[in-house]
């Protein structure tokens, strides 16, 4: 599978600095819509499945 990276988007969404985890899960949703370099990290990926957002 070729990643391919959103530059863009990244340049204009970067995740704050000292995230809370909310904030966190708020930038990996729209980051999984927006662009396909990775997924989001394991616990915030289950955290997003269990409330049926991913």
């Amino acid at each position: 599978m070729v990643s391919r990276i959103n530059t863009g988007w990244h340049d204009r969404n970067r995740m704050p600095l000292g995230a809370t985890f909310e904030e966190r899960m708020d930038w990996h949703l729209a980051h999984s819509r927006s662009c396909n370099c990775r997924p989001a990290p394991p616990k915030v990926a289950a955290e997003l499945r269990k409330r049926g957002l991913l």
